[in-house]
Protein backbone atom coordinates (compact mmCIF):
# COMPACT_ATOMS: atom_id res chain seq x y z
CA UNK A 1 0.00 0.00 0.00
CA UNK A 2 1.59 3.09 -1.01
CA UNK A 3 1.41 6.21 1.96
CA UNK A 4 2.83 9.26 -0.71
CA UNK A 5 1.20 10.59 -3.82
CA UNK A 6 1.72 13.30 -6.33
CA UNK A 7 -0.65 15.71 -6.11
CA UNK A 8 -2.45 17.21 -8.80
CA UNK A 9 -1.91 21.00 -9.52
CA UNK A 10 -5.37 21.75 -9.04
CA UNK A 11 -4.79 19.97 -5.14
CA UNK A 12 -2.92 22.64 -4.16
CA UNK A 13 -4.12 25.40 -2.31
CA UNK A 14 -2.38 27.64 0.51
CA UNK A 15 -2.64 26.06 3.36
CA UNK A 16 -1.85 22.98 1.86
CA UNK A 17 0.67 20.62 3.28
CA UNK A 18 2.99 18.50 0.99
CA UNK A 19 6.92 17.48 0.81
CA UNK A 20 9.73 18.68 -1.58
CA UNK A 21 12.43 16.16 -2.59
CA UNK A 22 16.23 17.97 -1.30
CA UNK A 23 18.62 15.68 -2.68
CA UNK A 24 17.77 12.18 -1.36
CA UNK A 25 16.03 13.45 1.75
CA UNK A 26 12.33 14.58 1.86
CA UNK A 27 10.92 17.91 3.12
CA UNK A 28 7.97 18.72 4.92
CA UNK A 29 6.45 22.12 3.57
CA UNK A 30 3.30 23.14 5.55
CA UNK A 31 1.62 26.07 3.52
CA UNK A 32 1.62 26.26 -0.25
CA UNK A 33 3.28 29.96 -1.07
CA UNK A 34 5.10 31.09 -3.83
CA UNK A 35 8.68 29.48 -2.76
CA UNK A 36 9.78 29.84 -6.37
CA UNK A 37 11.01 32.43 -7.62
CA UNK A 38 10.60 32.81 -11.45
CA UNK A 39 10.33 36.10 -13.36
CA UNK A 40 8.14 34.75 -16.23
CA UNK A 41 5.79 32.48 -13.89
CA UNK A 42 5.44 32.28 -9.97
CA UNK A 43 4.89 28.75 -10.38
CA UNK A 44 7.33 27.50 -13.14
CA UNK A 45 9.72 26.02 -10.82
CA UNK A 46 7.31 23.93 -8.78
CA UNK A 47 5.45 22.61 -11.93
CA UNK A 48 8.75 21.39 -12.69
CA UNK A 49 9.11 19.87 -9.59
CA UNK A 50 5.75 18.33 -9.67
CA UNK A 51 6.23 17.03 -13.25
CA UNK A 52 9.76 15.53 -12.11
CA UNK A 53 8.26 13.52 -9.14
CA UNK A 54 9.99 15.80 -6.74
CA UNK A 55 6.31 17.00 -4.82
CA UNK A 56 4.64 14.36 -3.09
CA UNK A 57 1.72 14.26 -0.84
CA UNK A 58 1.40 11.57 2.20
CA UNK A 59 -2.37 9.85 2.29
CA UNK A 60 -4.31 10.53 5.19
CA UNK A 61 -3.35 8.17 8.53
CA UNK A 62 -4.05 7.87 12.33
CA UNK A 63 -1.26 10.12 13.21
CA UNK A 64 -2.56 12.94 11.02
CA UNK A 65 -6.03 12.41 12.48
CA UNK A 66 -4.41 12.71 16.23
CA UNK A 67 -2.14 15.65 15.27
CA UNK A 68 -5.80 17.44 14.19
CA UNK A 69 -7.22 16.78 17.44
CA UNK A 70 -8.95 13.50 16.96
CA UNK A 71 -8.70 10.86 19.25
CA UNK A 72 -9.09 6.68 18.83
CA UNK A 73 -12.00 4.98 20.71
CA UNK A 74 -10.71 1.32 21.49
CA UNK A 75 -13.45 -0.07 19.11
CA UNK A 76 -10.45 -0.58 15.77
CA UNK A 77 -10.62 2.27 13.16
CA UNK A 78 -12.65 4.45 14.78
CA UNK A 79 -12.03 8.05 15.68
CA UNK A 80 -13.82 10.93 17.27
CA UNK A 81 -13.71 14.55 17.59
CA UNK A 82 -15.14 16.91 21.05
CA UNK A 83 -16.41 20.07 19.86
CA UNK A 84 -18.50 22.21 21.75
CA UNK A 85 -19.33 19.23 23.93
CA UNK A 86 -20.53 17.37 20.86
CA UNK A 87 -19.07 14.05 19.66
CA UNK A 88 -18.28 13.93 16.08
CA UNK A 89 -17.48 10.20 15.13
CA UNK A 90 -14.82 9.29 12.34
CA UNK A 91 -15.46 5.97 10.84
CA UNK A 92 -13.01 5.30 7.86
CA UNK A 93 -14.85 2.79 5.34
CA UNK A 94 -12.06 1.12 3.39
CA UNK A 95 -8.41 1.60 3.97
CA UNK A 96 -7.69 0.44 0.04
CA UNK A 97 -5.94 3.22 -0.88
CA UNK A 98 -5.71 3.53 -4.93
CA UNK A 99 -4.49 6.34 -7.24
CA UNK A 100 -6.56 9.25 -7.16
CA UNK A 101 -9.69 7.72 -4.35
CA UNK A 102 -8.09 8.33 -0.82
CA UNK A 103 -10.15 7.29 2.09
CA UNK A 104 -13.78 6.57 2.34
CA UNK A 105 -15.81 7.43 5.69
CA UNK A 106 -18.64 8.19 7.45
CA UNK A 107 -18.60 11.25 10.05
CA UNK A 108 -21.51 11.09 12.56
CA UNK A 109 -22.08 14.78 14.00
CA UNK A 110 -24.92 16.42 15.48
CA UNK A 111 -26.32 19.69 13.87
CA UNK A 112 -29.18 21.13 16.20
CA UNK A 113 -31.01 18.09 18.44
CA UNK A 114 -30.32 15.94 15.25
CA UNK A 115 -27.64 13.39 14.58
CA UNK A 116 -26.26 13.94 10.44
CA UNK A 117 -24.23 11.59 8.68
CA UNK A 118 -21.46 12.53 5.83
CA UNK A 119 -20.07 10.37 3.34
CA UNK A 120 -17.01 11.45 2.02
CA UNK A 121 -13.52 10.32 0.34
CA UNK A 122 -10.74 12.03 1.93
CA UNK A 123 -7.34 12.03 0.44
CA UNK A 124 -5.17 13.78 2.87
CA UNK A 125 -4.42 15.83 5.67
CA UNK A 126 -5.03 18.97 4.34
CA UNK A 127 -7.87 17.86 2.96
CA UNK A 128 -9.36 16.89 6.27
CA UNK A 129 -8.23 20.14 7.39
CA UNK A 130 -10.52 22.07 4.92
CA UNK A 131 -13.53 19.83 6.17
CA UNK A 132 -13.07 20.72 9.74
CA UNK A 133 -12.63 24.38 9.06
CA UNK A 134 -15.76 24.72 6.89
CA UNK A 135 -17.20 22.65 9.16
CA UNK A 136 -16.68 24.61 12.67
CA UNK A 137 -14.50 21.81 14.16
CA UNK A 138 -11.21 23.56 13.57
CA UNK A 139 -10.50 27.09 15.42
Amino acid sequence: MEKYYIPNINELYPDFEYEVKDGDKWIKVNDFTNAYEYEDSCFYGFYKDLQAGNIRVKYLDRDDMIELGWHDKIQADKYYLVVDGDEIQFYPDAYQREEGQGIGCSIYYTLGDKINQMAVWIKNKSELRQLMKFMGWLK
